[in-house]
C-alpha cells in the first residue's frame, strides 16, 4: 500500500481539521506544554479534503495510529531530538474526530484540562461556524494512558 505522510504544521484557522494530539510536558500540573499535532484537512462531516499528507495506518485503516505515526515523524527525526529517547505512549495524548457538524475531542484523562481541550479545538479549527458542537471524551478504556497514569 503506498502511504504518504501527515505533517505537523500551522493551521489555517478557517479550515477544519482531524487528527492526533500530544501534549508534551514533564509535569502534571501541564504549566508549560508544547502540543504536537499531526492533522489532515475535512469538512464538517469529516469527509478529507486532501488525503495526500495522511497517513492511514490505524487499524481501520482510514484514520492515524499514534504509534505508527511516532515511529515514522518522531523517533529519530532532527526535529525532535528531545523526544527521540520516548515511546508514544510516554505523553498523554489525543484525537480529534469530526462528523456531522460535530467535533469529537477523545482525551487521557490526565490532560482532560479546559485550558488544554480550548486549545486542541482551536488548532483543530473546531470553532468553526460550521461545527455546531465540541464534545470532550475522556478516555476511561486506558487506550491514551501515559507516564503520568502509570507512577
Amino acid at each position: 500500500m503506498d502511504q504518504t505522510k501527515i505533517k505537523e504544521f500551522e493551521v489555517d484557522q478557517d479550515q477544519i481539521y482531524a487528527g492526533i494530539f500530544w501534549v508534551i510536558s514533564d509535569s502534571r500540573q501541564y504549566k508549560d506544554y508544547e502540543l504536537l499535532i499531526f492533522n489532515v484537512s475535512c469538512d464538517s462531516d469529516g469527509n478529507i479534503i486532501d488525503a495526500s499528507d495522511i497517513m492511514t495506518q490505524s487499524k481501520m485503516g482510514d484514520t492515524y495510529d499514534h504509534q505508527k505515526i511516532w515511529d515514522a515523524e518522531i523517533k529519530g527525526s532532527s526535529s525532535y531530538n528531545h523526544l527521540n529517547d520516548k515511546e508514544y505512549d510516554y505523553y498523554p495524548r489525543g484525537r480529534v474526530e469530526v462528523s456531522r457538524g460535530w467535533g469529537y475531542i477523545n482525551v487521557a484523562l490526565s490532560i482532560n484540562k479546559m485550558a488544554i481541550t480550548d486549545e486542541v479545538a482551536e488548532r483543530f479549527g473546531l470553532m468553526s461556524d460550521n461545527i455546531s458542537r465540541i464534545m470532550v471524551m475522556p478516555e476511561i478504556s486506558g487506550q491514551y494512558k501515559s507516564f503520568l497514569d502509570k507512577k
